[in-house]
C-alpha cells in the first residue's frame, strides 16, 4: 500500500519541484535548450499527437457502432474536424472559405475510414475494448479543456514570441486575455494522456509491464524538454500541463477502477 503511494505521489513531486525551479529559471533554461532538437522538436509538435487525438474519434466512433446513437457520430464528426484542422494548422493557414470546405472533406473521409476499419473488427472485442477507450478519452477531453481555459485567461507569452528578454512573464503572473498562450503547455498536456496506456490489458488483474512502463515515463519526459527547444513554452508552462492530465488520470483510474470497468 505504501509502495503503491508513494509511486502515486512521487510523480506529483517531482513536477512541483520542476515548477519551483521554473519560477527562479524558466527564462534561462528554455534559452539554452533553444533550436537544440530541431527535427525531433518538430516531429513531436506537428505529428505526435495527431494518433492521441484520433483516438477521440475512434471512442466515439465505437460507441456509435456498438449503441448506434447518431449522437456519438457527430461527437466523432467534430472530433475529426478538430483533429484534422490541429494536424493542418502547422502546415498553412486556413483562411478562406475554400479551404475549410477541404478541411471539412478531409475530416469526413477522415471519419469513414475509421468507421470502416472499425466496422471490419469483431462486435465483441469493441465491446471489450471500449470501457478504455472512454477512460482515455475522458481523461484527454478533461485535461484539455482545463488547460484551454486557463491559456485563454493566463496570457503569458512564448519564449520564440519575446522580442526581448524584458517581455519575459513569470508563470505565478497572469496577464489576462492577450491572445499569448504558453502557460499552461497543451502539447504536454495532451501527450501526457499516454498514461493511460498503463492500464491497457487483458484483464483487471494483470500489470503493466516494467519496459511499456518505461517508455511511457521516458516519452512523457521528453515531450517538455521538445517543447522548450522549439521555443513554444518555458520548464513551469510543461510542469503544470502534466500535473493537469496526471491529476485528472488519477482521478479517472480511481472512478473505474472502483466500479470494476479497468
Amino acid at each position: 500500500m505504501k509502495k503503491e503511494l508513494l509511486k502515486t505521489v512521487l510523480p506529483y513531486g517531482i513536477a512541483i519541484v520542476l515548477l519551483l525551479i521554473g519560477s527562479f529559471y524558466d527564462y534561462q533554461i528554455t534559452n539554452a535548450l533553444h533550436g537544440r532538437l530541431p527535427y525531433s522538436g518538430v516531429f513531436f509538435e506537428r505529428l505526435i499527437l495527431i494518433p492521441l487525438q484520433s483516438m477521440v474519434i475512434v471512442t466515439f466512433a465505437m460507441l456509435y457502432l456498438v449503441k448506434r446513437k447518431y449522437r456519438y457520430l457527430f461527437c466523432a464528426m467534430i472530433a475529426s474536424i478538430y483533429v484534422v484542422q490541429d494536424a493542418l494548422h502547422y502546415w498553412m493557414r486556413i483562411d478562406a472559405l475554400w479551404l475549410y470546405g477541404i478541411l471539412l472533406i478531409l475530416a469526413v473521409l477522415y471519419l469513414f475510414t475509421i468507421l470502416l476499419l472499425l466496422s471490419q473488427m469483431d462486435q465483441h472485442l469493441l465491446q471489450q475494448r471500449l470501457p478504455f477507450f472512454i477512460f482515455f478519452t475522458c481523461v484527454m477531453l478533461s485535461a484539455a479543456a482545463c488547460t484551454t481555459i486557463i491559456k485563454h485567461f493566463w496570457g503569458r507569452i512564448r519564449y520564440r514570441d519575446l522580442t526581448n528578454a524584458q517581455d519575459f512573464i513569470k508563470w505565478y503572473l497572469p496577464q489576462g486575455v492577450t491572445g499569448n498562450r504558453s502557460f499552461p503547455s497543451g502539447h504536454t498536456s495532451g501527450f501526457t494522456s499516454i498514461l493511460c496506456f498503463l492500464e491497457w490489458r487483458k484483464n483487471r488483474y494483470e500489470k503493466s509491464s516494467i519496459v511499456r512502463t518505461i517508455i511511457i515515463w521516458m516519452l512523457i519526459i521528453y515531450m517538455p524538454i521538445s517543447r522548450m527547444a522549439m521555443g513554444a513554452h518555458f520548464l513551469s508552462d510543461t510542469a503544470v500541463g502534466f500535473l493537469m492530465t496526471y491529476s485528472w488520470y488519477l482521478f479517472y483510474r480511481r472512478y473505474y477502477r472502483r466500479r470494476e470497468v479497468l
